[in-house]
């Protein structure tokens, strides 16, 4: 049996999603990606292979909403039954917000979860449905492992000075940064780059 890494970017209205095999130690093959779109008005889920082609489609109703962990569930469970003898042993989430405290992708519990909740406030447009995602997962699927990995980790590479740069005491101390997004975007670029433009990026 096979085994496969499901990786999930939950938002407010759909859930994004891309799957890869393991096929040897640290090495990863795309095997398809996909969504469940319009979650609260008219759910819908289509996945397409590795190359763009359309390979399945699936329509929960129109005007039936759907919550995270139907769809995360949908998605876990159509994965392993579609490809033969594939076993789906663990998720990663995008995330938008590490705070202070992460800055590395972490393993998902119960501790971490709650410490992700308490930065809503800074970032109540996709952070509360990222951490919704991975807390609905680990509701559908118990004992399976998940790792966050935070668009603010790029940004933490930054000199001190830079992420603190004339922030008022009471917002650091609420652990405020100057901190962008799309990191893990920013983040595959720049390595990108380094193996097709090596002498642009020293």
């Amino acid at each position: 049996m096979s085994e496969a890494i499901i990786v999930f970017n939950a938002g407010s209205t759909s859930v994004k999603f891309g799957a890869y095999e393991v096929v040897g130690k640290g090495t990863l093959t795309p095997i398809n990606h996909g969504e469940v779109s319009d979650m609260q008005t008219d759910p819908q889920f289509v996945a397409k292979n590795s190359a763009g082609k359309p390979l399945d489609a699936h329509e929960f109703g129109k005007g039936r909403a759907i919550n995270h962990r139907t769809a995360l569930h949908f998605v876990v469970t159509w994965l392993e039954k579609s490809t033969a003898s594939m076993k789906v042993v663990a998720a990663g989430h995008r995330v938008v917000l590490g705070g202070t405290r992460f800055e590395a992708p972490v393993l998902i519990d119960a501790d971490v979860l709650a410490y992700l909740d308490s930065l809503v406030v800074m970032e109540p447009s996709h952070q509360p449905y990222n951490v919704r995602g991975a807390r609905a997962l680990a509701e559908a699927f118990p004992g399976l492992p998940q790792v966050a990995c935070f668009d603010s980790s790029f940004h933490r590479t930054m000199p001190e000075v830079a992420q603190i740069y004339a922030l008022p005491k009471e917002v650091l101390d609420a652990g405020a940064r100057h901190w962008g997004y799309h990191g893990i975007s920013y983040d595959y670029i720049s390595g990108r780059l380094r193996n097709t433009r090596p002498k642009r990026v020293e």
